[in-house]
């Protein structure tokens, strides 16, 4: 009986025991990757890590990532308040998850001259509004500043800084403010306004000149105008100064006049019958 018992224990035990995967990974057949666990370990059956995530993950699995934010390609804007204070305004990234808007933040950092920069004040990131403005005060009126925000990630005490946006210039004893990388696009929109300044006068005048040429339709009218007062000013005029009908145009007659060497006279019968057999045409004899 003992025998039987201890066979049945055998055969049973082994659906109990859970298999064990290798570090990183988790579930059925050990085919789930672990998230960013500390030391990589997380547990076998749910994945769920040990010793808590690594820097720059959260989540149930440590798989969602905080990732290195970037002002790059954005500008801040300057004003100057007064002579030792300036408000710096720039648009907060909009990538930025609202749940993850508690790892992240601006510093506004500044250089005097061509100096390295120096960090300034920093604030957090805030979801309910756009843009941010932050007063520097302690400007000196003389000394040329340079300045940038730089946004930031942050986690267990440590801060991770990502691309700034463009630096932005004032200048000493004035309120004159160049964003540098702007110099190169104000140029080509000032040639491109004058190019679209140059067609649109080139086309204005094209069009005048077009209109101010006669039509063909114009050019025949003229014409016909011009034949038409050429009549009228080949018509006889009246003994009262009245226009009378034009002179009649005589046709040109296809017979040619008979010519002889001495006067015809009528009264003569030879003559005029030698006149009537001349004017006889020999094709209209029978």
């Amino acid at each position: 009986m003992r025998y039987v018992i201890g066979i049945e224990i055998e055969a049973i035990l082994p659906s109990f025991i859970s298999e064990v995967c290798e570090v990183g990974f988790y579930g059925v057949n050990c085919e789930e990757e672990c998230g960013r666990c500390k030391d990589d370990l997380c547990s076998d059956d749910d994945g769920h890590c040990l010793d808590g995530c690594q820097i720059w993950f959260i989540g149930d699995l440590c798989k969602e990532e905080i990732a290195l934010p970037s002002l790059a390609g954005s500008h801040a804007f300057l004003k100057r308040m007064n002579e030792s204070a300036v408000a710096i305004t720039w648009n907060q990234d909009p990538g930025i998850p609202d749940k993850h808007a508690e790892y992240y933040g601006y510093t506004v950092a500044y250089a005097e001259g061509s100096g390295d920069f120096t960090d300034g004040p920093s604030v957090p990131h805030n979801v309910s509004i756009k843009n941010r403005i932050m007063i520097v005060a302690n400007i000196q009126l003389d000394n040329d500043y340079r300045f940038e925000v730089r946004m930031y990630r942050e986690m267990d005490g440590e801060k991770e800084y990502g691309l700034p946006s463009a630096p932005t210039r004032i200048e000493s004893g004035s309120n004159h403010i160049t964003d540098h990388t702007n110099v190169f696009a104000a140029n080509w929109e000032m040639f491109s306004v004058g190019v679209c300044v140059f067609l649109i006068i080139t086309a204005i005048v094209m069009i005048i000149v077009l209109r101010s040429r006669p039509k063909q339709g114009d050019s025949e009218q003229n014409k016909e105008n011009v034949s038409t007062k050429d009549s009228f000013a080949q018509a006889s005029v009246l003994p009262d100064n009245s226009a009378g009908q034009p002179a009649p145009v005589t046709e040109p007659s296809p017979y040619e006049p008979l010519e002889t060497d001495k006067r015809r006279d009528l009264s003569d019968p030879y003559t005029a019958l030698e006149g009537v057999y001349q004017e006889i045409d020999d094709g209209q004899l029978p």
